[in-house]
């Protein structure tokens, strides 16, 4: 919660700075005061066939080395104690919610976003100016209640067991030839329409590109594993945007509909342009909160371009997680307790840890530790080495 006031100073009065979030956040939110990352990465590789490249390279030399310090003195732990969109996951879902605690979850939105569908539609007087946004939330939050409801039973272990690639080898060579064909036509369809519209990425281009992604995800997700997406979508952010010319994944990014779209439609609606990638961005935000409300940090562990750019970090970073194994007992409660499914308590320095520290909370012999240029700090909370 620090953090997510912190992104937003510019509710206080806090002017833009040169600062890049160490997070993910869009710099376009009404209330920013700093920069994406991603949107660097997107505007220096669009900037690398203009006029003037070399600006871009020293934006993008100045991002990455900012970036680089920060990750390599903390590692990943800005995903695990910054990210407002973490915050937001962990409200939403995790392994500590059980699936009734989220039924229950689900049904209470449903209800709400039902009740304000009808006052809106009943009684509009009854509500303030911006009515309209409220009906559309209240249409998102019964779409996203119900659907995760009729979702929920029976999914979350294959979800898991999807997620750790336990399928078999046939099932697997199908989803990624199932998978290289939706790319391939996706990515057929795209290249036919934007051709033309003067390849630009208008509506006509939509469905190619959404089938291009559904395609990409199943082709790499199930080629290697579900985590290893992420790194592809984080590869593929400057060769699209410099090939196109266009931020693609920011019009398509759910993330920039949560921290952006949406409080500045509550704030000046009123002004607000609906483009024509607003409904696309709605149907992946809802896709976006249905996935973490079944699978705890779903959008970290398998599709966020941030986290797959912090994680090389944790194997050089100054902080980190360790487990002294002459302690360790191996009651696996820390791997039960881990959202990231990171490999504890035997691997230490995984890519996927977030250094949240909930597998120190829960370890019964205090034998995960943090740890500063390898000297213990702290076991469980509040107690120091």
């Amino acid at each position: 919660m620090f953090f997510f006031v912190l992104a937003n100073l510019g509710a206080l009065g806090v002017a833009m700075t040169g600062f890049v979030y160490p997070f993910f956040f869009c710099y376009a939110g009404p209330n920013a005061c700093a920069l994406c990352p991603i949107g660097i990465l997107e505007q220096g590789a669009i900037g690398m066939g203009g006029a003037d490249p070399w600006h871009s390279v020293w934006i993008m030399v100045y991002t990455a080395g900012l970036l680089g310090l920060l990750f390599t003195v903390f590692g990943r732990s800005f995903c695990g104690w910054a990210c407002p969109v973490g915050f937001i996951q962990d409200l939403l879902g995790g392994t500590r919610r059980d699936l009734k605690d989220r039924k229950m979850l689900l049904g209470t939105m449903a209800l709400v976003g039902a009740a304000l569908v009808t006052v809106t539609w009943k009684k509009p007087s009854l509500l303030p100016g911006n009515w309209w946004f409220l009906a559309y939330s209240g249409i998102f939050m019964l779409a996203l209640g119900v659907t995760g409801l009729l979702m929920t039973s029976g999914i979350e272990k294959r979800i898991r067991t999807w997620e750790r690639g336990l399928g078999g080898p046939k099932d697997r060579k199908r989803w990624v030839m199932a998978g290289a064909v939706l790319l391939t036509i996706g990515l057929g369809l795209y290249y036919a329409m934007a051709k033309a519209q003067g390849y630009g990425l208008t509506r006509y281009g939509i469905p190619g590109a959404a089938l291009a992604c559904v395609g990409l995800f199943l082709t790499v997700g199930y080629a290697l594993k579900p985590r290893h997406v992420k790194y592809a979508v984080l590869i593929l952010i400057p060769i699209t945007s410099f090939i196109s010319g266009a931020m693609l994944f920011t019009d398509f990014d759910p993330i920039g509909m949560i921290t952006a779209t949406i409080p500045a439609l509550m704030s000046r609606e009123e002004s607000w342009n609906y483009g024509d990638f607003f409904y696309v961005k709605t149907v992946l935000t809802a896709m976006f909160a249905v996935g973490v409300v079944l699978s705890a940090r779903f959008w970290c562990r398998t599709l966020c371009p941030v986290g797959a750019g912090m994680a090389p970090f944790n194997k050089i970073s100054i902080l980190t997680v360790e487990t002294d194994l002459d302690t360790c007992i191996h009651c696996n409660r820390c791997s039960r307790a881990c959202d990231m499914n990171a490999r504890v308590p035997n691997f230490d320095r995984d890519p996927e840890c977030t250094l949240c520290g909930d597998c120190i909370d829960v370890c019964p012999e205090g034998s995960r530790h943090f740890s500063v240029f390898g000297r213990p700090v702290r076991t469980k909370r509040g107690e120091e080495q």
